[in-house]
């Protein structure tokens, strides 16, 4: 049993340890580039891959932390993302001429902080890694140098709010601790079962923890901070907030109402359901009036985010596949977007304002060909991946009966649409304003890759639909 349990934790060991292998590194060794940083973080990011595959059954502490193929599923996902994110990132750096030490340290802290979120079997854990995760996120946005008032008032806004979501979830573990005596998911479980058990001080609890996740997942009307965040911050970041925690964070959260708030969920889903629904409303409307483009598409996140929890309110089987399937096809596409961001560079400088992407197509035909591809799938336009999400969501809509949401859907598609509409005319019909930089041939790489792997998707659904649903199950 002993040996069971090191090697259940192998894998977040080995994220671990690249910290003190890059800071002895940055310490003694005088040649060093960003590139040094980024293939330690590859070499420990792949061996705890491969330790996740090798030992996905692995569960040598049950009680607080447990391995399965949905934990698998999830954090072998957030892994590959977080590898093709490396590499790209190490473009910035370079291009930069900076240190990526911190960006590489701070990821493999979070990728740690995501996965123990995934296999968490007690609230303790969620709220610890929780808190860690707001704080990555902040030192995360100090990786900006660009110290003008409007960032380092980003930055304040971040600090304060986290401060207060984090004590709204150690508040609403507390009380949850108090009255149930435990915080061992099945314990809870059974607690929150048992007719007469549940007090109002105990669902206000409940609804403190849940506020403290929405606010890590960025659901409206806790998305304040994202926006700003992501117009703010590097490029490497905004793209790795934007990616990673999306996909961990939705599969922590289905794990933690299904086994441990599901005897409550008929009380605390109208909280699920609006924060869905406002989700995609203020997020269409929103991202109609942004000339910053990676805002824009952070408003666009926070709509597509609305359509999956949407799916997830039933948390049902099929909703949770539907749900799955959909965000899974966003982060593919929005992933092929931030690609392209790399591509719209001038005179050393990473482009935000829509403005100055004018023109570009005229001399990047294939970044801009890839980025228009994206764009359509994030819509939900036949023939690509995108129908298949949104289809999905739809199909489970009317599954539910919910016919007043799917026109909410719907109208709110149009004016994500209009939207986009915006980006392509910037891109293809107005006149060039910019000299754009040489792209660097890793970015046409990745650019090709992610459309094949949209392409195959999309030629063999199965691949999304009926591969994955057995794996999502084992959560019920």
């Amino acid at each position: 049993m002993s040996s069971q349990n090191w090697l259940s934790l192998l894998p977040d060991a080995l994220l671990l340890l690249s910290l003190p292998v890059m800071f002895l590194v940055n310490r003694f060794r005088e040649a060093k580039t960003a590139k040094t940083f980024y293939t330690l973080a590859k070499l420990f990011l792949v061996l705890s891959l491969l330790a996740v595959l090798v030992f996905y059954d692995y569960s040598g502490y049950p009680e607080w932390l447990i391995n399965n193929r949905y934990t698998t599923l999830f954090k072998v996902i957030i892994y590959l993302l977080a590898f093709a994110w490396f590499f790209l990132s190490l473009k910035w750096f370079l291009n930069k001429e900076r240190s990526s030490l911190g960006f590489y340290s701070l990821s493999m802290i979070y990728l740690t902080m995501l996965s123990l979120l995934l296999s968490a079997q007690h609230l303790g854990i969620v709220g610890a890694a929780g808190l860690m995760v707001m704080g990555c996120n902040y030192f995360m946005i100090r990786l900006s140098r660009d110290e003008t008032p409007e960032t380092q008032a980003v930055q304040r806004r971040y600090l304060i709010f986290s401060m207060i979501f984090a004590l709204a979830l150690l508040a609403g573990i507390t009380l949850l601790y108090q009255g149930a005596g435990s915080l061992h998911y099945t314990e809870l479980y059974e607690f929150l079962s048992r007719p007469g058990s549940v007090t109002p001080l105990q669902l206000a609890a409940i609804v403190l923890v849940l506020c403290g996740f929405l606010y890590l997942i960025a659901l409206a009307p806790f998305h304040f901070w994202f926006a700003d965040v992501i117009g703010t911050s590097i490029l490497p970041v905004g793209g790795f907030l934007t990616i990673i925690p999306a996909f961990a964070l939705f599969g922590c959260l289905a794990d933690l109402i299904l086994n441990v708030f599901f005897p409550v969920y008929g009380v605390i889903k109208p909280l699920l359901l609006g924060c869905a629904v406002l989700s995609i409303i203020l997020g269409a409307l929103s991202a109609n009036g942004e000339n910053n483009i990676r805002r824009l598409f952070a408003f666009a996140t926070l709509y597509n985010l609305g359509l999956v929890y949407l799916c997830v309110v039933k948390m049902n089987d099929n909703s949770l596949l539907s749900a799955f399937v959909y965000l899974l096809v966003y982060i593919l596409s929005i992933s092929g977007i931030y690609t392209a961001f790399f591509g719209f560079k001038s005179r050393g400088e990473y482009l935000l304002k829509l403005d100055d992407i004018s023109g570009i197509a005229e001399v990047k035909p294939y970044i801009a060909a890839a980025f228009l591809v994206f764009m359509i799938s994030l819509i939900g336009s036949p023939p690509l991946l995108g129908f298949l999400g949104l289809l999905s969501v739809l199909n489970n809509l009317v599954i539910q009966g919910s016919y007043l949401l799917i026109v909410v859907t719907l109208v709110s598609l149009l004016l994500i649409a209009n939207a986009y509409l915006r980006v392509i005319q910037a891109v293809y019909f107005n006149e060039r304003h910019e000299d754009f930089d040489r792209a660097d041939y890793g970015i046409y790489v990745c650019l090709f890759i992610n459309l094949m792997i949209v392409l195959i998707s999309l030629l063999n659904p199965r691949y999304l639909m009926n591969d994955v649903e057995k794996i999502l199950f084992a959560i019920f």
